[in-house]
């Protein structure tokens, strides 16, 4: 069961545009993105479990849904916190569903 405050990672990519490529990031980040003239492209680094790669895209898609390309006010850090909330928040709400099937 999908929580209310996830975001539909296929929905956004498609309402984004945005090219998703997996490549050797040397061990700097685990993902990034970056705006072009039609959208946007999420590079993941290409060494990744599939689980630890999808979390990166989720992560980096988020900064996209959220604006943090075009927000030149708040720092990095303060766009990293705002992304970790944001997951910290949904897996909580995550773990409440869960125990609600039952």
């Amino acid at each position: 069961m999908r929580s209310k405050a996830e975001i539909d990672i296929e929905k956004a990519i498609a309402d984004y545009d945005i090219c998703i490529a997996f490549s050797c990031l040397s061990g700097i980040c685990r993902g990034c993105c970056h705006k072009t003239k039609r959208g946007y492209i999420v590079l993941i680094e290409e060494s990744l479990s599939a689980e630890a790669a999808t979390r990166a895209l989720r992560h980096e898609v988020l900064h996209i849904v959220i604006g943090h390309l075009d927000d030149d006010i708040k720092t990095e850090d303060e766009k990293e916190l705002e992304v970790k909330r944001y997951f910290d928040r949904l897996e909580s709400v995550e773990i409440i569903e869960d125990e609600n099937e039952y």
